[in-house]
């Protein structure tokens, strides 16, 4: 039973998360935070309890078994692919030396550490803490400093979807 649900995460993901949360998001930069935000979502509904289910299973199994490993894996690149396919969308929005495979791990990591954080200290603050930098780092890249408002950074965005 715990290896045909694992089986199933990398498709749901896709099909449970990732398409109602950026059915209204056109900028591919927007949907990664959306995803983000869906992954708040889920720690707020469960107080803290729950966040991401494979995230939890990699740190409380201790030397799983190959089939486990290799579904935990399958089911951190489904998200990670997810992330990559928004950054390689943004295009020249980022500087071209940008290791945007390494980008998206590093979102992917931001997202399973800060949720460890949340449910350990039952304080959704500390998403929302590592979130903020994430984004912080993204304007950094982007638009050179973070903390840019709402219609600038929609404007440069629309700037930047004219280059190719």
């Amino acid at each position: 039973m715990f290896l045909a649900a694992l089986d199933g995460c990398p498709t749901g993901i896709r099909e449970i998360l990732l398409e109602p949360g950026w059915r209204d998001v056109s900028d591919p930069i927007e949907r990664i935070f959306s995803l983000l935000a869906r992954c708040r979502q889920l720690i707020v509904q469960t107080d803290c309890i729950c966040g991401s289910p494979g995230g939890a299973l990699a740190t409380e199994i201790h030397e799983a078994d190959p089939q486990v490993r290799e579904l935990l894996a399958a089911d951190f690149q489904a998200w990670t692919d997810a992330v990559l396919e928004c950054l390689l969308e943004a295009g020249r929005r980022f500087p071209d030396a940008l290791d945007r495979l390494s980008l998206a791990e590093f979102v992917l990591t931001t997202m399973e550490g800060a949720s460890m954080q949340a449910r350990a200290f039952r304080d959704v603050a500390y998403f929302d803490r590592a979130v903020q930098e994430l984004r912080n780092y993204v304007e950094i890249l982007l638009y050179g400093r973070p903390g840019l408002p709402f219609p600038v950074r929609q404007a440069l965005a629309e700037l930047g979807r004219g280059r190719c």
